[in-house]
């Protein structure tokens, strides 16, 4: 499944070894630029080469270090379905490819760290969230956030789920029948059908709650209903996970598109998104001056080595100028590695001008 980019960006952080290499690139639309698109991705791939040559890295050693990404573009599936463009980042050990949203400049660097800065605005306020679809039968997992859904194979928890649940319906059915002889339009245990019909809904829901519970607080994403409105209350009512929504998304789930449900989960997620954020923002329009908040990056970059910086705020402006080793871009990459919030915004609007901003934890 598709994991949040904060999440990625401290995998990278853990698992960098050696000269790292940070590669952008704009994508043109799939069928439009397909040709165009590799002969660019080539060309700086070719740069990239160059650049680790000039680091002292020997010909053959570039081409294995290059291998995996040389391989995975050559594909022709590579470039379909990003719709604005790609940041590549690779190691001794890995290499990630990560599509963005937003349209981005060409950039090689090369250095000890990588050059996370084009990656903040998806950080925090475009955030990630689960959406659950559920019917009285099925249920289906996404993972979305603004620009993006990916449904999650949770295939094995709900054909376990109904197992079970057929199970149960056979042996009440079996000792309804018993008791009264087989007759029809009988009551089991002062129960009518619809009664029998919200229990097993419920202990389907029950069931399905409870095999999402590693995959859900693993990540602890925000996680938003759909379904018909009678049966939100019911999963709400089983529900053990902690971080789900009051609001949810009317409608039969199995009739949506993955990109209607992303569109509609987007309008209950946003606000709650937005909201954080300024309740930072107001946290460092309060402390800035008291010595709790800065914006010098000189002494925002000393507190985020030590794991100091609660949440840094980096201007847009400045997200793809400068390169891997650049003070914004090292601010960004320790507060993520010390388990800080990052963002990418306009700060001319929101922190009277500050191009950089920190609220620190002590």
């Amino acid at each position: 499944m598709k994991i949040s980019i904060q999440k990625e960006i401290k995998n990278m952080i853990t698992n960098a070894n050696g000269i790292c290499i940070s590669i952008l690139m704009p994508v043109a639309p799939p069928g439009k630029g397909d040709e165009e698109n590799k002969i660019r991705f080539k060309n700086l791939l070719q740069k990239a080469e160059e650049e680790l040559i000039g680091f002292g890295m020997k010909k053959n050693e570039t081409e294995e270090r290059l291998k995996d990404i040389r391989e995975l573009s050559s594909h022709p599936s590579f470039f379909r379905n990003i719709n604005g463009g790609i940041a590549v980042y690779i190691s001794k050990d890995f290499t990630k490819v990560i599509p963005l949203p937003n349209n981005m400049p060409e950039k090689v660097t090369i250095g000890d760290n990588f050059f996370i800065k084009p990656l903040l605005p998806s950080l925090h306020g475009n955030g990630e969230y689960f959406v659950l679809g559920i019917s009285k039968s099925n249920a289906r997992l996404f993972s979305a956030s603004k620009n993006s859904i990916f449904e999650i194979d949770i295939s094995d928890i709900t054909k376990e789920a109904q197992k079970q649940i057929d199970m149960i319906d056979s042996e009440k059915h079996f000792a309804l029948h018993s008791a009264t002889g087989g007759g029809s339009g009988t009551i089991f245990h002062g129960q009518d059908n619809s009664a029998l019909e919200k229990d097993l809904i419920k202990q389907y829901f029950r069931l399905v709650d409870e095999g999402l519970k590693d995959i859900l607080n693993k990540h602890e994403y925000p996680l938003v209903l759909a379904g018909v409105e009678y049966l939100l209350p019911i999963y709400q009512e089983v529900n053990k996970y902690k971080n789900i929504l009051a609001e949810g998304i009317n409608g039969n789930p199995d009739d949506l598109e993955p990109q209607i449900l992303q569109n509609k989960s987007w309008k209950i997620m946003e606000p709650v998104f937005k909201e954080e954020m300024l309740n930072d923002i107001e946290k460092f329009n309060s402390l800035n001056g008291t010595g709790n908040a800065s914006g010098n990056i000189e002494e925002i970059l000393g507190k985020a080595e030590y794991g100091q910086v609660e949440s840094l705020f980096i201007n847009t402006k400045d997200i793809f100028s400068g390169d891997c080793s650049d003070l914004l871009n090292k601010a960004a990459l320790n507060t993520i590695k010390n388990n800080g919030k990052v963002y990418g915004i306009d700060t001319n609007e929101l922190l009277s001008n500050l191009s950089v901003a920190a609220v620190y934890r002590y």
